[in-house]
């Protein structure tokens, strides 16, 4: 298929398959028009290449080498074929996730370059879900993922990532700056460290090797009178005591990594949360307003 072919695709998905066809020199076709051929073609492709590299063993004539050699071509042949597997499941749910327009401003190709090299060995379902939410998002507005969180999150494992993507209903993001975060619970009586969440802290620990939360050591913020954060999507105010302007609060602040993909996840949170947020902030002498108060 080359990429005159993509015609009768929408704009969002045109602009995604010409930015892989420029990153990877491929161009993508939905699972629905893809035919038994194109997988036997690939496999010949892959094939050759692959014979080509064994080609210098096999002149030798021996026969234990040429039998490696055989067992590493079936080995290349095997492994790039699940990595394109992986890629097209990847894309395949990208294409579903993008939104009716799109930016104008087209897609790094070194950027595309490296998203296909670092999520080509993923087959967990839950984990292609975020490469392909972080895709769409690159797609629909370029520039809000760096090359340094996709290296981050190839090393995320399955149960890091669920374990981080539970922690994002509860996360909470700074206006002022973007930062994104979670309050801890320090005292005596919190039967978990953070507010909202039954992870112990070894979970935790294991985010932070992870490279997606800051727990080292013993992060605190300063809360300013008036400011504001987002609860979910929801808008809420700070407000410190009237006798001060500011307020020290524990917190487990998300990476850069981590706070990029926190901005793709899916961050709606219940009221329930919302309730503990004012009953921890109240003890530390803050105000949390709903929307319209006062």
């Amino acid at each position: 298929m080359e990429i005159k072919d993509i015609t009768g695709f929408s704009v969002p998905a045109t602009k995604l398959i010409e930015a892989m066809h420029a990153a990877v020199g491929t161009v993508y076709r939905p699972q629905a028009i893809r035919r038994e051929a194109d997988a036997e073609a690939y496999a010949i492709e892959v094939r050759a290449r692959a014979e080509a590299k064994a080609h210098a063993i096999q002149a030798e004539g021996d026969a234990r080498v040429q039998e490696l050699a055989q067992r590493a071509r079936n080995r290349l042949v095997t492994l790039e074929l699940g990595r394109q597997e992986n890629i097209d499941a990847i894309v395949e749910e990208a294409l579903g996730l993008l939104p009716e327009s799109v930016s104008d401003e087209p897609v790094d190709r070194d950027w595309m370059s490296r998203f296909f090299q670092e999520c080509q060995d993923v087959s967990d379902e839950e984990l292609r879900k975020l490469w392909a939410k972080l895709l769409a998002n690159e797609v629909a507005e370029p520039g809000g993922c760096s090359r340094r969180t996709l290296t981050v999150l190839r090393d995320v494992s399955p149960n890091e990532a669920r374990r981080f993507t539970e922690l994002c209903p509860i996360a909470c993001q700074r206006l002022r700056s973007g930062q994104a975060l979670v309050f801890r619970d320090i005292s005596d009586t919190a039967e978990a460290p953070l507010v909202g969440s039954d992870a112990q802290r070894d979970d935790l620990m294991k985010l932070e090797e992870a490279g997606l939360l800051l727990l080292s050591p013993d992060p605190t913020t300063i809360i300013h009178f008036g400011e504001e954060i987002l609860v979910g999507h929801i808008r809420r105010t700070l407000l410190t005591p009237s006798s001060v302007e500011t307020v020290v609060v524990a917190v487990a602040p998300f990476t850069s990594a981590g706070a990029e993909i926190f901005r793709i996840a899916d961050s709606d949170c219940c009221d329930d949360y919302h309730l503990k947020l004012e009953r921890f902030l109240k003890r530390h002498g803050i105000t949390l307003l709903r929307p319209g108060e006062a």
